[in-house]
């Protein structure tokens, strides 16, 4: 395996070296039979890559009225997933939400600093049914927003290389992100993200 990292703001401007080149890194993991759709105990409906339509859109609905979100399959429904912490750039993703089009949800589940927790709770407050706070740690709700969510966000100002757009790679979500360690994480294309883990 090769893995390579570049600041963020660096991170167009660079090029991996090639094949054989000094650089050689292993890419964080992920418990695949763990974080696998097709085997998920938290999932009402598990799919996997011959299911995945008919499964996320179970997900996704189930997600909804869980989380009081309008329960609306056209929605475009962007999760978050992470510590709420600076780095992490949750308040990038808040100062977002005026921009995005009419329609579209936001979900945010994580702990982190009081500010920040305070301003995705006041996010939340401010459009019922649009945007949802979960500010708490609940793996069983992260594996549901995986499965439930068409995008995940990832706005972190730096990253190396973390398990969030790992996980959301298995999902068959998009991943929107800056870190530039994530930029250099996707498996490639012929590797099906969906793809059950040996022994399932």
């Amino acid at each position: 395996a090769r893995g390579f990292t570049f600041p963020c703001a660096h991170a167009h401007a660079s090029t991996p070296p090639p094949p054989g080149g000094p650089i050689e890194g292993i890419v964080n993991g992920s418990d695949v039979a763990t974080w696998s759709p097709a085997a998920d105990r938290h999932l009402d409906v598990p799919y996997g890559a011959a299911t995945v339509a008919a499964g996320k859109a179970a997900a996704k609905e189930a997600l909804q009225a869980e989380l009081g979100l309008t329960v609306d399959a056209s929605a475009p429904l962007i999760g978050y997933v992470g510590r709420l912490e600076d780095q992490k750039g949750v308040d990038l993703l808040l100062a977002a939400l005026p921009a995005l089009a009419p329609g579209v949800q936001v979900v945010v589940l994580g702990t982190g600093k009081k500010t920040i927790e305070a301003a995705v709770e006041a996010a939340a407050a401010a459009a019922p049914g649009r945007v949802a706070a979960a500010v708490r740690f609940d793996t069983p709700l992260a594996h549901r927003l995986f499965a439930g969510a068409d995008f995940i966000a990832v706005p972190s100002r730096f990253e190396p290389c973390g398990l969030i757009q790992l996980q959301a790679m298995v999902w068959e979500r998009e991943e929107g992100w800056c870190g530039g360690g994530e930029r250099r994480s996707r498996p490639p294309a012929h590797l099906h993200p969906l793809s059950p883990p040996p022994g399932l």
